[in-house]
């Protein structure tokens, strides 16, 4: 509808600028069990959204309100790319926007996404610059969280970099300090909407330290509604932490009822991250650590229906790896 408006000069970007708008709304909107729809929804709204900046820049000699309009239009571009997966075609957007203080009422929230988009990209060194760029100049800023938060996610990929590396000790050093990064998101911004997301950070940097108590302790406080999306792994990383603080024989009572807890327990979570995540990475692992479990709480109970029920559903998690 809005496509013969490109033909009046004076309009054309902004009609591309709509146009764009829409495409993006509309990726927002497509059917998530259909992923090459969106993307082709998103690189229309980038096409579009690339034709709109060049007009008004086109525009910007004879339209003194074009310049404005184009530093809008490369915001609403750069979103689009970090949206599509193009993270550093985005960054290179907002480096642009910051570098030519095309909007500097916008300024803040613009760098912010930029050290997104540099972690994203891969970028950390930049990232890390940026970070202490806004960290001096925008210590108050409500994005403060979202910033620091990057700063963490930063340190983390140092790190797992060096243990992939089989550079222990330094990825050892590195775990500890994104581990004080989390730590430092979750105790001063428990509001922050990605809270739940450093605290998962937080965890799978104890278990890189192989402190599985702590680590279970805290993704035990991950809510079970936010265990979705990049959080669905919750529950077969806190599984593997019960199952390895689990107490390797129950020679007394007290353990027998420690042992039963925490493998039932760790059973539940498998059980339910299978069901929810059939052809996740993580799936044959996760059927496999449930067997264990079961079988060992069947040896621990006296013969009778719940130890064969406990033995069954072991050998049924087995039979499906096979």
């Amino acid at each position: 509808a809005l496509q013969p408006l490109g033909n009046h000069p004076r309009l054309a970007d902004q009609a591309l600028y709509w146009v764009g708008k829409a495409h993006a709304g509309r990726a927002a909107a497509a059917d998530p069990a259909n992923p090459n729809q969106k993307t082709q929804m998103l690189n229309e709204a980038v096409g579009a959204l690339r034709q709109a900046s060049d007009r008004a820049g086109q525009l910007a000699g004879s339209d003194p309100e074009a310049k404005g309009r184009r530093a809008e239009i490369l915001l609403e571009l750069a979103d689009t790319h970090l949206g599509n997966k193009q993270p550093a075609d985005a960054a290179r957007t907002y480096e642009a926007l910051l570098n030519e203080k095309l909007l500097p009422d916008r300024a803040e929230e613009t760098l912010e996404r930029l050290v997104t988009a540099l972690h994203l990209a891969g970028d950390l060194p930049a990232s890390d610059a940026r970070i202490t760029d806004f960290t001096q100049r925008y210590p108050q800023s409500p994005l403060l969280p979202s910033v620091l938060f990057r700063s963490a996610e930063n340190q983390y990929a140092r790190a797992d970099k060096l243990g992939k590396e089989n550079n222990a000790a330094e990825a050892k050093k590195g775990y500890a300090e994104a581990a004080k990064r989390y730590e430092a998101v979750v105790e001063r911004f428990p509001e922050f909407d990605r809270v739940q997301r450093a605290r998962y950070g937080l965890g799978l940097c104890h278990v890189a330290a192989e402190d599985y108590e702590k680590a279970a302790g805290v993704l035990d406080r991950i809510p079970a509604p936010d265990r979705t999306g990049d959080l669905s792994a919750v529950p077969f990383v806190l599984a593997d932490c019960l199952i390895r603080t689990a107490p390797a024989k129950a020679e007394d009572a007290l353990q027998d009822n420690m042992l039963r807890e925490k493998l039932g327990n760790a059973a539940n979570l498998l059980d339910a991250f299978v069901a929810a995540n059939p052809k996740a990475p993580e799936t044959a692992d996760a059927l496999l650590k449930f067997g264990y479990c079961q079988k060992r709480l069947g040896v621990q109970l006296a013969p009778g229906n719940e130890r064969n029920e406990a033995f069954n559903k072991a050998r049924t998690a087995f039979e499906k790896l096979a």
